[in-house]
C-alpha cells in the first residue's frame, strides 16, 4: 500500500465510521447505551470514552507538524513495534487497555456521541493533510508509550484499526451478540 493509498483508505474507513456510530446509537435507549457488556465489561458510553482517551493526545502532535515531506507514491513501511500495536489493538485484537487509557465507571449523558463525531470529524482532517506525503518520514513519539516512535503511516493504521474494533464491539453489543 502507498503512503497516498493508506490517506485515502483511512479517509474512507473514518467516513464508514462516522456512519456506522449514527446509525447504532439513532435507536440505542439510554440504558442500552449505559449498559455494560461483554469483554470488557464497559458500555457502549464507556467505549467511546474510551476512544476519545486513546486518541486526544494524538491530535496536538500531529496538529504541529510543519513541512511535510512529498512522495505519497512511497510504500508504507510500518515500524515492527507499530506492527505489534496494530495488531494487539486493531480487529481482532485482544490487548486489554492499560489502566492510563481505561474509562471511569458509570454512566454517561449522549453528548459523548457528539464529542465523538467531533473527534472523527478531526481525525479526517488531520489525516486529508497527508495526501501526497511520504508517511514514513514523518515520524512521532507515540503519546502513550513514548519511546515508541512512530510513522505516520503507523498512527493513521493505529487509530484507523483501534476505530474499527472498538465500533464493532459496539454494533455486537447493540444487536445482542
Amino acid at each position: 500500500m502507498t503512503c497516498d493509498e493508506r490517506v485515502t483508505a483511512t479517509l474512507a474507513q473514518l467516513d464508514d465510521l462516522e456512519a456506522r456510530v449514527k446509525a447504532v446509537f439513532s435507536n440505542m435507549s439510554d440504558e442500552a447505551f449505559n449498559r455494560p457488556g461483554p469483554p470488557s465489561n464497559w458500555s457502549p458510553a464507556m467505549i467511546l470514552d474510551h476512544l476519545l482517551i486513546v486518541d486526544a493526545p494524538y491530535h496536538p502532535k500531529i496538529k504541529a507538524l510543519t513541512n511535510l515531506p512529498p512522495g505519497g507514491s512511497e510504500e508504507i513501511r510500518h515500524t515492527f513495534m507499530a506492527k505489534l500495536l496494530i495488531k494487539a489493538g486493531g480487529p481482532g485484537g485482544k490487548a486489554p487497555a492499560p489502566k492510563s487509557m481505561t474509562p471511569a465507571a458509570g454512566p454517561r449523558d449522549r453528548e459523548i456521541i457528539d464529542r465523538y463525531l467531533a473527534h472523527l470529524a478531526e481525525a479526517k482532517a488531520h489525516a486529508a493533510q497527508f495526501r501526497g506525503v511520504n508517511l514514513n518520514e514523518v515520524r512521532i513519539n507515540n503519546p502513550h508509550f513514548s519511546i515508541i516512535r512512530m510513522t505516520m503511516g503507523d498512527v493513521l493504521a493505529l487509530m484507523a484499526g483501534h476505530k474499527e474494533r472498538h465500533i464493532q464491539q459496539i454494533e455486537a453489543m447493540a444487536s445482542g451478540t
